[in-house]
């Protein structure tokens, strides 16, 4: 059972544990995440704890919260569909608004599609207090769900383009399963959108992450450890850098967060039509 606290005593016991939280280290935080009981670690301590370790650029722990948040308990498999530990008030208000009138094909759908906006607001400037007013703040990105799925988009599968590092024709649809940003543009908008997340590589201050960003996303990669027999001219990037493979991966790892970041302050900005 909950225990119901006045307001000023709920938001200060949440800060105590939010700053027991974030004072783990990486493997301590993570062990945390996925052991604690549901009481000692509410919602409003997840949804802070991802914003902050998000935007400081710690992307293994913040994907520990998010999966707690967001997922369902291994010891307490779901019922039915989808049966989310913290999220199941948000679920079944979706299934409430399906069962109503919606254009959405299932219950589950609109949920979904609410948790992309969810995690996509607290990595931004909507983020900021949201562990203040958590159920109000998620309500406000299912409304954004909805909005988005109801708004009258152009159809992606069909525009093709041509990469630029073979030459051959592929969909924006195909394109955006490796590269998500690929896909958020209007066909007449992706030119501008590739030299805005060039151009914020371009800025980064270690010169192998920016080359290895550069030759990996915007172009034709070279291989990461074993030489392309093909394309002798082109070492793999441990030869070339003299890294291992798991540096590599970790430089990768930090070009996407700067790629990230930057093509989501893009769409925020320049949302399709």
């Amino acid at each position: 059972m909950g225990t119901h606290l006045p307001e000023p005593d709920r938001l200060q016991r949440h800060l105590v544990l939010f700053t027991a939280l974030m004072a783990f280290d990486r493997r301590e935080l993570i062990q945390h995440v996925r052991t604690t009981p549901k009481d000692q670690l509410p919602a409003e301590v997840l949804a802070r704890a991802y914003r902050d370790l998000w935007l400081a650029d710690r992307v293994e722990e913040a994907d520990a919260v998010a999966a707690r948040l967001f997922g369902v308990r291994l010891e307490d498999p779901p019922s039915g569909v989808g049966d989310p530990e913290y999220m199941r008030w948000l679920l079944v208000h979706c299934e409430k608004r399906v069962s109503l009138k919606s254009v959405w094909r299932a219950a589950d759908d609109l949920y979904q599609s609410a948790c992309m906006q969810i995690v996509r607001a607290l990595r931004g400037s909507q983020g900021a207090q949201a562990h203040t007013a958590w159920r109000a703040f998620c309500f406000d990105r299912l409304y954004d769900a909805m909005r988005q799925r109801t708004r009258k988009d152009p159809h992606v599968v069909g525009l093709e383009v041509q990469d630029a590092g073979t030459g051959e024709t592929r969909s924006l649809a195909d394109m955006a399963e490796s590269h998500p940003w690929q896909g958020s543009a209007a066909p007449d908008q992706e030119e501008a959108l590739m030299a805005v997340l060039r151009e914020r590589l371009e800025q980064v201050a270690d010169p192998v992450v920016r080359e290895i960003g550069l030759d990996q996303f915007f172009g034709d990669p070279s291989p990461v450890d074993t030489p392309d027999p093909d394309r002798p001219e082109r070492p793999p990037l441990t030869e070339k850098y003299g890294l291992t493979r798991f540096q590599v991966y970790q430089r990768k790892m930090k070009v996407k967060v700067v790629l990230r970041r930057a093509w989501e302050e893009w769409t925020e900005q320049n949302p399709r039509p």
